[in-house]
């Protein structure tokens, strides 16, 4: 798990600092709107990463893999693909490159990764969504729209983010055409360059 692990931060550094090669894609569209409001805005939730295995013995002892991420991270999204509680993106990141907001929402699991990114500056915005297994590898997605909701217009290093976001993307190899289309709310605290 730790090699998955590693492949996804690889794939992740791809996408971000590579974003033009992933993006291009015109059918973004973002609003603002400062009344936003969702549940998660305010939650605390965290869980174990997907990664991690957890189970317990016959003496109801809870066991962990050990392996180093072992520990519970912050749900930072409610973004679902498909309508599968299986594919829900709860982890999100958000980091200024230049004078852009880069708003990064994933997850990864043992069998799948889903990512979409939001670049969004006075300039305009784009997007761009990836999806894959270690069995198959890397899908070529076409994101067909991406509609996303902004609490405000302009924000800054420290600045919590929130937002929702609707989109759907179409396969164009190694998954024959499968449609995935996500919905839910984000939220992330703003930084400036990737951990």
């Amino acid at each position: 798990m730790a090699i998955f692990n590693y492949m996804n931060k690889l794939l992740y550094s791809f996408i971000l600092f590579c974003p033009l090669l992933a993006f291009g894609q015109k059918n973004t569209t973002i609003v603002v709107d400062p009344q936003i409001n969702h549940p998660l805005f305010a939650s605390s939730d965290s869980i174990y990463n997907p990664a991690t295995l957890v189970f317990t013995d016959s003496d109801g002892k809870i066991h962990y893999d050990g392996v180093p991420d072992s520990n519970k991270y912050a749900v930072m999204s409610n973004v679902i693909i498909n309508n599968d509680p299986d594919r829900q993106m709860r982890f999100v990141e958000a980091m200024f490159i230049g004078d852009s907001l880069y708003i990064t929402i994933d997850e990864s699991n043992a069998s799948e990764y889903h990512t979409i990114q939001i670049a969004y500056s006075s300039k305009g915005s784009r997007a761009s969504f990836k999806y894959g297994t270690p069995m198959m590898g890397h899908a070529e997605m076409v994101l067909d729209f991406a509609r996303i909701t902004l609490d405000k217009s302009t924000y800054k290093k420290g600045d919590w983010v929130k937002g929702k976001i609707h989109f759907r993307a179409i396969c164009k190899t190694n998954c024959n055409g499968v449609v995935m289309e996500g919905i839910g709310y984000f939220k992330a605290k703003i930084s400036t360059q990737a951990k």
